[in-house]
């Protein structure tokens, strides 16, 4: 009989496949993959994004490259756009379709770049999957000097990112 590992509160599930000459990671518990220290070591000498959807449906994305971030936000959110690269993601997300979800466009436009098709049944196929266990959040929530964006370009409400800008 296999000894079956559970998940725990410390423990992230993760599966992995490719798409080109691209990998990806899907994180279903606990999830570590946008934290900047691991987020900057993917991206050494390379690019990176995070895409994350949060229990409150809150969509965020992250583009970095060469050990750099340069754009998080969330797609269709002006106000909480930080950094810029020339690939212009945020404008390329916001040019799609009103009736597509801030998740499929982000998807979308990830897709054009890496020049290979992210679909939903490509996520949901049988992919390599495993559980890590004990992961040190901790350390992953340290700030990572020189790798967060502090070039802010949308307009910051005093009220919250919810109740948007008044005036």
């Amino acid at each position: 009989m296999a000894n079956s590992k559970k998940l725990t509160e410390t423990s992230a599930l993760l599966r992995v496949g490719d798409a080109g000459t691209w990998s990806f990671c899907i994180e279903i518990s606990n999830p570590i993959g946008f934290a900047d220290l691991i987020l900057k070591n993917l991206c050494g000498g390379s690019e990176a994004f995070a895409l994350s959807r949060s229990g409150h449906s809150m969509t965020t994305f992250k583009y970095a490259q060469d050990g750099r971030l340069s754009e998080s936000f969330e797609p269709r959110n002006p106000q909480t756009v930080r950094g810029d690269s020339h690939h212009a993601f945020f404008q390329r997300i916001q040019s799609t379709s009103s009736g597509t979800s801030s998740a499929m466009a982000s998807l979308q436009v990830i897709s054009e770049h890496i020049g290979a098709e992210i679909t939903p049944s490509l996520l949901n196929g049988p992919l390599l999957t495993a559980n890590l266990e004990n992961v040190d959040r901790a350390l992953l929530a340290r700030p990572v000097p020189g790798f967060h964006s502090s070039a802010r370009h949308g307009r910051r409400s005093v009220l919250g990112r919810h109740l948007g800008t008044i005036g």
